[in-house]
């Protein structure tokens, strides 16, 4: 569970709220860098955590729909081992989609994907609205924090969760 918030009846008062793993906040497509950057507060330290495109070899089939009026083709990937299927919009050419997906000819508007572990999750974005050409674009808010590879993030955060596992451990009294 990455947030759990007690709040009880919309009460600020004795409300509980713990964030394991990070609060991810604002994500970036840098397009011209082929990397997505990613604003994460980690133990009350802003960080910003950088990763590059993945290369997710695609196989691109004949299977098309329409999703918000656009017309979109399947394509197929791998991501580690686990499957992953995209639906891209040709006609909208950004390299882009949900969850950080990327690599196809066009803006991807629904991904499903196995989320692994135990339970073999399968994981469904899709976009609910297109704004093509808006009259006022919404100004981003410059980042703040150390910038910092996925792997050193991924380091840092199994250091806080071992920190707070042993601030919860009260141990064990043998006699």
């Amino acid at each position: 569970i990455e947030t759990i918030n007690n709040d009880q009846n919309g009460s600020s008062m004795g409300a509980f709220s713990i964030n394991i793993g990070g609060e991810y906040k604002a994500l970036i497509n840098e397009t011209s860098k082929k990397e997505f950057r990613q604003e994460v507060v980690l133990d009350k330290q802003n960080f910003i955590v950088v990763t590059p495109y993945k290369d997710y070899e695609w196989k691109i089939t004949d299977i098309e729909d329409t999703i918000l009026g656009h017309k979109v083709k399947k394509a197929i990937g791998n991501d580690k081992g686990k499957q992953i299927a995209a639906w891209f919009a040709p006609d909208i050419k950004v390299d882009a989609g949900p969850n950080q997906v990327n690599g196809l000819p066009g803006l991807i508007l629904k991904t499903v994907s196995e989320t692994g572990g135990k339970f073999g999750s399968i994981m469904t974005y899709e976009a609910d609205k297109i704004t093509l050409n808006p009259k006022k674009m919404s100004k981003t808010k410059p980042m703040k924090g150390e910038e910092i590879t996925q792997e050193d993030f991924k380091k840092l955060q199994d250091e806080s969760r071992q920190k707070m596992r042993e601030s919860f451990s009260i141990g064990v009294d043998k006699k």
